[in-house]
């Protein structure tokens, strides 16, 4: 008994440390900006422990592992929405439920080479995870390094997700066979080492190499307004509703007279439902319709073009309702953008026909349902066609790629990660969307409520940006390269399914193997 209390500690405190070296890999509680390369690291403990387990105890401990990581890693989001903090916690647990037993697996089936496979399932399991019906891809091991920029810039080619591969190779190997209870040859060292050195140092050469210079680049004046103020979900607050349009107003005069040639205003900034309020007027809500008179006046007398988040509605009967992003020339809308991936439990629940009872309970948390947009719709500013990114759509690659491919010079999202007063949300997001800009060698700029409000170049390198939870705006002469189409951005569907080939491959490989053990 004593001994099974001694094992069930020991595991314990690695996966702990484990949990907490990821953790402090990215934006955190205890580092507010991240230590990347403790990444390196992070989840040899981790690994080490898997490779303890029996078969059933990878399961257990994996859900546990999943579980807590998610509500560690993730700790801000219990201030997101209820709804979906309940339920994506569980959610995460099931990825490591799998995930554990599957490395076991290949540790036992591949004793000398089963690290390959392993790598081959950590890539499936983050294109899953950011992918799937419930996709979340805050936290690949490639978003550790958004602020180093050593050898990042083979993402052009492959994608985040074989830069997280690279990270993960040497602590996995170096553990993979510290774990093997049999007598190792040094050549078992020194050829996947060799091979990690090859890999990293021709990143490192690539991606000084393959930087843009956009020195001869256009430049559009671009104005990011953060007001620092969360009207999301604020129904019933009008004086609320009041002061935020007091501040955007006042940073847009600001902006206009520095010449911006367009104005972003956050996600969600202003009174919801603008076209709905100006067609039935509600009497009980004129205070709101007054308020977007006041706007239509003001914008009737700029010069800069507009892009404003509001919530989009037509018929609340049937639900019909969008997060929407409106293109403004003076005080008429021109082009609009609706949300494609929306998120999950919040503003959308998936497959509510077959999970009921869960979909019942999310809507008693009050979380709301909207309607996906169904295309892609780009901007044009002054000549320049902009990618419209709202909410966390920036932390995914899909919508960026497509747009660079149909001609866009810019990436622009806005955000409201206002709900939360820890900067970890903000910075949590910037890292995952600062590899898109490597991806599509496009610039991005970010509108935030209370930030992250920046300008981040097509190397990835953040160029300006506003402080956190401060009213202010940001006016940026922001370059304009679309010199180039990079491969992933044309291949990357084909390079992120190929993970999953390899994977499928080392599957039936390993029952191959196990197949003819049993026959000899």
């Amino acid at each position: 008994m004593i001994r099974f209390f001694k094992t069930l500690a020991f595991r314990i405190i690695f996966l702990a440390l484990s949990i907490l070296l990821f953790s402090l890999s990215f934006p955190g509680f205890i580092s507010k900006e991240g230590l990347p390369f403790t990444s390196f690291i992070a989840l040899i403990p981790m690994f080490y422990i898997i490779f303890q387990l029996n078969y059933v105890e990878a399961f257990i401990y994996g859900f546990i592992f999943g579980l807590l990581k998610y509500q560690v890693f993730n700790f801000w989001f219990q201030d997101f929405d209820p709804a979906a903090f309940a339920v994506a916690p569980g959610i995460h647990g099931f990825y490591f439920f799998l995930v554990f037993p599957i490395s076991l697996y290949f540790f036992k089936t591949f004793p000398k080479k089963g690290y390959i496979a392993i790598l081959f399932s950590w890539f499936a399991y983050e294109v899953f995870k950011s992918t799937n019906v419930v996709g979340f891809s805050y936290g690949l091991l490639a978003q550790s390094m958004y602020q180093t920029h050593l050898f990042t810039g083979i993402v052009d080619i492959f994608g985040s997700y074989v830069l997280s591969l690279l990270i993960l190779f040497p602590g996995l190997v170096f553990i993979f066979l510290y774990s093997q209870k049999r007598e190792k040859k040094l050549n078992e060292y020194i050829v996947p080492y060799s091979v990690f050195v090859v890999l990293f140092i021709s990143s490192i050469i690539y991606t000084q190499a393959s930087k843009v210079d956009y020195s001869d680049s256009r430049t559009i004046k671009v104005a990011l307004v953060q007001h620092n103020l969360n009207c999301w979900l604020s129904t019933e607050n009008q004086d609320l509703y009041i002061q935020a349009y007091d501040h955007l107003e006042a940073l847009s005069i600001e902006a206009e007279s520095a010449g911006a040639e367009v104005i972003v205003w956050p996600e969600t900034a202003f009174v919801p439902a603008i076209e709905w309020h100006k067609k039935y007027r509600p009497r009980d809500e004129r205070e709101r319709y007054d308020l977007i008179t006041r706007m239509e006046k003001y914008l009737s007398t700029t010069n800069a073009k507009y892009i404003i988040g509001n919530n989009e509605s037509f018929n609340f009967e049937r639900d019909e309702h969008y997060n929407t992003a409106y293109l403004f020339d003076k005080d008429k809308i021109v082009n609009r953008y609706r949300k494609i991936n929306l998120v999950p439990f919040t503003e959308h629940f998936p497959y509510p026909d077959k999970f009921p009872w869960l979909f019942e309970y999310v809507q008693k948390l009050g979380a709301k349902q909207i309607m996906p947009g169904k295309e892609q719709t780009l901007f044009d500013i002054n000549g320049v066609k902009s990618t419209i990114l709202i909410c966390y759509e920036d932390a995914f690659p899909d919508l960026p790629r497509e747009g660079a491919l149909n001609g866009s010079g810019l990436m622009i999202n806005i955000t409201n990660d206002a709900w939360t007063d820890y900067s970890a949300t903000a910075l949590q997001h910037l890292a995952a969307a600062s590899l898109r800009t490597i991806e599509t060698r496009r610039s991005l700029v970010r509108s935030g409520t209370s930030g992250f409000t920046g300008v981040v170049d097509p190397n990835g390198k953040i160029l300006d940006s506003l402080p956190l939870f401060t009213k202010d705006v940001l006016v940026y002469d922001v370059p304009i390269y679309d010199d180039k189409i990079t491969f992933y951005t044309k291949h990357g569907d084909t390079v992120d399914n190929f993970g999953y080939l390899l994977f499928f491959a080392a599957v039936l490989l390993s029952l191959f193997v196990n197949i003819g053990k049993r026959f000899r």
